[in-house]
């Protein structure tokens, strides 16, 4: 039995894993601002494709997310370095 989240999937990937339910259709661009309008409920769960492979917009994703006291879960390969300081720069706005 799941837990409620809101997904948000992220386009493209570094990987050709077979089997992978990522696919490399055209996809719909949506801004940061848009991305938290329709996010709802408590928790948050941020996918892909790769999310590291947009690290500028997943840091400030991140940042805002953690600012409105939301739980924030990343689905990652983990080929990519994933670290705090990354998202620390939007502390500051």
């Amino acid at each position: 039995m799941g837990r409620p989240a809101t997904f948000v999937r992220l386009a493209g990937c570094n990987l050709r894993c077979q089997g992978c339910d990522t696919d490399d259709r055209p996809c719909r661009e949506s801004s940061i601002a848009d991305v938290l309008e329709s996010i709802q409920g408590g928790r948050v769960v941020i996918t892909g494709g790769e999310p590291t492979l947009q690290m500028r917009e997943l840091s400030e994703l991140i940042y805002l997310l953690h600012a409105r006291g939301k739980e924030i879960h990343i689905e990652t390969n983990g080929t990519n370095p994933f670290l705090k300081r990354s998202w620390k720069k939007f502390t500051a706005q």
